[in-house]
């Protein structure tokens, strides 16, 4: 898990600093994407700066704009539903014994090798957004829920607890926030046993 050369990446360009990286590292846990998706909840990025740069300074090609249209229908057959979602990447399409997928991160070596052994194919990765990626597995998976990571449900959390208290203490604020992950009926606090 978190086996992203992202950040590693990052820190070269001078974009990060070594502490950054293992603090981004340590809080937006493993799965997928988590630590891009750490970069973005923390505003260090937007999507398409990380694009941009992961473009400019890996060999990684960027995926077509519209990949739903670019996602064949017998390349996403090849990966459960449930995994897509977990992983955040769509399937383009399979030349030979090679699929080529849209991701976020093309660095992320442990979703490259979890696609590995699932589909039996050699991976080809190629960089699309978060939003690119999110609004083609809705299309692809009945009530497709975008993942998120430790760092995120934190950061909602907290501002929904800041607004809160920003009420209480002034009656009259006009406040409106987002619901919070529980209250949206995921996350953490609607398991059983968190």
């Amino acid at each position: 898990m978190g086996t992203s050369g992202l950040g590693a990446l990052l820190v070269e360009a001078g974009l990060l600093t070594e502490h950054d990286r293992s603090t981004i590292r340590r809080t937006s846990g493993g799965e997928g994407a988590a630590f891009a998706r750490g970069l973005l909840a923390l505003g260090l990025l937007d999507e398409d700066e990380l694009a941009s740069f992961l473009a400019e300074h890996t060999s990684f090609r960027v995926a077509a704009k519209d990949l739903k249209r670019a996602c064949e229908t017998s390349a996403a057959a090849l990966i459960a539903p449930p995994l897509l979602q977990r992983l955040g990447v769509v399937p383009l399409r399979k030349e030979n014994q090679t699929l080529i997928v849209a991701t976020p991160d093309p660095l992320d070596a442990d979703t490259l090798r979890q696609l590995e052994f699932f589909t039996g194919c050699s991976i080809v990765p190629e960089i699309a957004t978060f939003s690119q990626i999110h609004q083609c597995l809705a299309g692809l998976i009945p009530n497709y829920q975008p993942p998120t990571n430790r760092l995120e449900e934190f950061l909602v959390n907290h501002a929904v607890a800041a607004s809160r208290r920003q009420r209480l203490t002034d009656p009259k604020a006009r406040v409106t926030t987002p619901p919070s992950r529980a209250e949206r009926g995921g996350g953490a606090a609607s398991r059983p046993g968190a």
